[in-house]
C-alpha cells in the first residue's frame, strides 16, 4: 500500500475488503432505487460519460450507456480499482455520477471531500445518484457494534452540501429500507437525484 496514506486510511481500505469481499457480495436484482429505474433513466438522457464511483460488481455495465465503474475494492468487472480521491476524471467530464453506496465510510471530512471530488468531474446540469446510510439498526455479522469506518448521513448534510456545490435535489431525498434476506430491518438509506447547477 502506498505510504501516502495514513493509518486510519489504510484501516478503512482494510475494512472495506474485509465487507465488501467480491466473493460473498452480491448485485442487487433489480435497478429499482427508490422507484426509479436508474438503466432506464440515464440511458433515456444519451449520456456521453457515466461513472459508478464505487461500482462493486459493476452490475450496470454494458446496460448503461457510456458507464465506466471503478471500485476501491479489486471486483473481477469493475473497469479499474481506485478510490474515489485517486481517480482519474477530467473536470465536468460526466453526464452522470452513481454513488450507490460508496460514500458513507469514513470521518464526515473524508465523506465531504468525497463529494467535493465527484461534484468536480460533473457537467453542469448533469446528475448526481446518491445512495448513503441513514441510521444503524443491525450491521449483519457485526451485530450492533457500530463501525469506526461508517457516516450515517441526514437530510442536514444533504442541504449543506447542496448549498455549498451549488447542487440542486431533483428527486428524493426517499427514505429506503434495508432488509436481510429474513425481511428484518438492518437500517435505512437515503436516495436522491442532485443536479449541477449552471
Amino acid at each position: 500500500m502506498d505510504a501516502k496514506y495514513s493509518y486510519m486510511q489504510k484501516a478503512k481500505l482494510e475494512h472495506l475488503q474485509q465487507v465488501f469481499d467480491p466473493n460473498l457480495w452480491r448485485t442487487r436484482s433489480n435497478y429499482i432505487i427508490a422507484g426509479e429505474n436508474l438503466i432506464e433513466d440515464i440511458n433515456k438522457s444519451n449520456p456521453n460519460l457515466v461513472i459508478d464511483a464505487g461500482c462493486g460488481h459493476n452490475q450496470f455495465k454494458n446496460k448503461i450507456k457510456n458507464l465506466v465503474g471503478f471500485d476501491v475494492v479489486d471486483f473481477p468487472n469493475a473497469d479499474f480499482v481506485s478510490s474515489i480521491q485517486d481517480a482519474k476524471f477530467d473536470k465536468e467530464s460526466a453526464d452522470v455520477i452513481l454513488a450507490l453506496g460508496s460514500i458513507q465510510f469514513g470521518s464526515k471530512e473524508e465523506v465531504y471531500e468525497d463529494v467535493e471530488k465527484i461534484v468536480s468531474w460533473l457537467k453542469p446540469t448533469g446528475y448526481i445518484v446518491m445512495r448513503v446510510l441513514k441510521d444503524q439498526v443491525v450491521l449483519g455479522p457485526l451485530g450492533n457494534k457500530p463501525s469506526l469506518f461508517r457516516y450515517y448521513w441526514s437530510e442536514k448534510d444533504i442541504e449543506t452540501l447542496s448549498t455549498k456545490y451549488n447542487l440542486t435535489v431533483e428527486k428524493g431525498p426517499f427514505v429506503e429500507e434495508t432488509k436481510d434476506n429474513k425481511g428484518t430491518v438492518r437500517g435505512h438509506r437515503l436516495v436522491w437525484w442532485w443536479r449541477k447547477n449552471v
